[in-house]
Order: C-alpha cells, then sequence, then structure tokens
C-alpha cells in the first residue's frame, strides 16, 4: 500500500483553522468571548474569525497536545513571512516604535492578531507560540500598544514579564512546553501527571487532566470536564505545591503532587536533548525522556495508561 506523507504544519487542519480570516456562514462576527483588553483606551486584541471561539473555559485545541509532530519542526525551519501590507498595497509597520525613525516591520503571521492587548492571556499567547514556531516575542510585543502611546522599555523586560505570565499558569493547566530545551522540575512534574492519565501518551492529548472537555464530542457536562483552577486562591500553598491543583484533577486518577519549584526552576539545566531531536520524537518518547530524567532526580516515574479511545474509559468520579 502507498504511504502518503503528513501535511506539513501549516497545511493540517489545526493550523488552517487557527488561522483563518474568511468568514463562513456560522461565525460569529467577534470574539464569543471577548479578550482581555481596554476598548475605551484602544487596549484590544483584533479580531481573528478562526479563533472567534478561544476562551480560558473553550482553550484551543493545540494546546491539548502533549508533544509536536516533526511537520512542526520542519515548518520552524522555512523562511518567515513576508512584511504585511495594508488594504492599499503599502508595507505595515509598528505602531508604537521605540525609535519612530527606525520601525521595524510587521510580519504577515496568519495567526497574529494585528493588534494584542496588553493583558493578553497566557493561553492564547501559548497557542499562538504554538502554531507558529518561527515567530519570536518581538513580534507580539510590537503589537502591544503601550500604556503611554510611546514604546520605552527594553523588549528583554517586556519578554520576561509575558514569559513569566505563561510560565506561572503552564504548570496548574498540565501542559508542556514545546520550546524549553532546559527542562526543568515543572516540565517533569507535568510529564509525570500526563503519563499517569489513562491513553493520553496514545492519544498524545492533555485532555482529562488540561482543564475543559475530557471527551470533546461529549456533553458539556460537570462530569466530563476538568475545571478550571480557582483563580481567587492563593497558587501555591505553604508546601510549595499548587493549592488548587486538586480541582484540576478531581475528574482524572492522577494524583496532585506534592510540590513544584518556583520559576527560578526553569533556567536549571537538565541532560534533555536539543529541541531539533525533542520535536521529532512521538508523544510516547518525549514523555520517556522527561520520566528517566525526573527519576534520577527521585521523583516517581508512572506508567502510562493502557486506554486509547476515549469511549475505552470513563473519568474517575
Amino acid at each position: 500500500m502507498a504511504t502518503h506523507p503528513a501535511p506539513s504544519w501549516d497545511q493540517e487542519p489545526l493550523y488552517l483553522e487557527s488561522t483563518r480570516r474568511s468568514p463562513r456562514n456560522g461565525d460569529a462576527p467577534n470574539y464569543i468571548v471577548p479578550p482581555k483588553g481596554d476598548v475605551a483606551n484602544q487596549d484590544v486584541t483584533s479580531f481573528v474569525v478562526g479563533q472567534s471561539t478561544w476562551s480560558l473555559h473553550n482553550l484551543p485545541e493545540v494546546l491539548y497536545r502533549i508533544a509536536p509532530p516533526s511537520t512542526r519542526l520542519a515548518f520552524s525551519k522555512t523562511p518567515k513571512p513576508h512584511q504585511k501590507r495594508d488594504a492599499q498595497g503599502n508595507p505595515v509597520f509598528e505602531s508604537w516604535p521605540s525609535d519612530p525613525a527606525n520601525s521595524r516591520p510587521l510580519l504577515d503571521y496568519a495567526v497574529l492578531s494585528d493588534q494584542i492587548a496588553s493583558g493578553v492571556e497566557w493561553w492564547r499567547m501559548t497557542a499562538w507560540r504554538r502554531l507558529e514556531p518561527r515567530m519570536s516575542w518581538a513580534d507580539i510585543i510590537m503589537r502591544i500598544r503601550p500604556a503611554n502611546g510611546s514604546r520605552t522599555r527594553d523588549v528583554q523586560v517586556d519578554t520576561r514579564a509575558l514569559n513569566a505570565r505563561i510560565f506561572n499558569k503552564r504548570k496548574e493547566f498540565g501542559i508542556l512546553s514545546w520550546d524549553n530545551s532546559r527542562g526543568g522540575k515543572d516540565e517533569d512534574s507535568i510529564a509525570e501527571r500526563l503519563s499517569a492519565y489513562p491513553g493520553a501518551i496514545e492519544r498524545n492529548s492533555s485532555r482529562g487532566v488540561t482543564p475543559g472537555l475530557i471527551d470533546p464530542t461529549g456533553p458539556d457536562v460537570a462530569a466530563n470536564r476538568v475545571p478550571v483552577p480557582d483563580t481567587s486562591r492563593k497558587p501555591y500553598n505553604k508546601a510549595g505545591g499548587p493549592s488548587n491543583l486538586a480541582a484540576n484533577t478531581q475528574n482524572s486518577s492522577v494524583s496532585p503532587l506534592s510540590s513544584m519549584s518556583d520559576l527560578g526552576s526553569s533556567l536549571e539545566h537538565t541532560p534533555e536533548p536539543p529541541p531539533a531531536a525533542r520535536d521529532q520524537r512521538n508523544p510516547v518518547d518525549f514523555l520517556a525522556d522527561r520520566l528517566l530524567i525526573a527519576a534520577s532526580k527521585g521523583v516517581r516515574a508512572l506508567e502510562p495508561g493502557a486506554s486509547t479511545n476515549f469511549e475505552d474509559w470513563s473519568p474517575s468520579p
């Protein structure tokens, strides 16, 4: 039987839908749940129709993938897109440059909104960065309107702030980094939780651990949904672990971990293969290496479940 190569990353249905700009019958004319922002001060995230249904309670599908396919690595090595052009065909530059005499070109990344609110959600940025591995933090920052209308802060400061916004939430939501080659205890802990959940590795899906519908084809009822963590509670308890992690796992067989390290642990170096090698591995190998690293540090490694289909199992009560 003839085999056909996998479509390139930018031709996968998940990518095409997330970057879609042309409306179809039945599409919402605006975001169903408006992104964070301040309309009065023009601090908004502009509309992308393929992302109209995204919200904290309906996360982008790409966030539920445990490991990226090799096609994403190949796509990351392709040339960056050309500079955007407006309706009249004129090249588009950043609107709020730190040096007006040297405005940077705004590249035409299909996944990115033309303007991004300063309070842009961590999960939205994570989805964008997973979908578009060629872009940098600067591509996001250039689209954010500064509070005083002029960008004077160092880009590295902005980058650290946005990165920390993502890092602090990924642990709670069970989402591994696709671009962090340094690993760390937090990544190992997330990998352990995912490997413990029945069928997660086989499906390459974190549904059942990451908040949202466990079976996306099933009804939206409590038994089929992992709730969003209670953000009104402190993110860490006295023992150093996330105080609301239990809520994230009440519908699964995963036990909350006793502790997680602070932001500084993200800078720890671990003997993990470089991103180029990691991106080409399947979810089992991806997590296996994470668990070997965890075991070397004394973290308990759990065997993945045997189930491969949503129909083969049901959430724990």
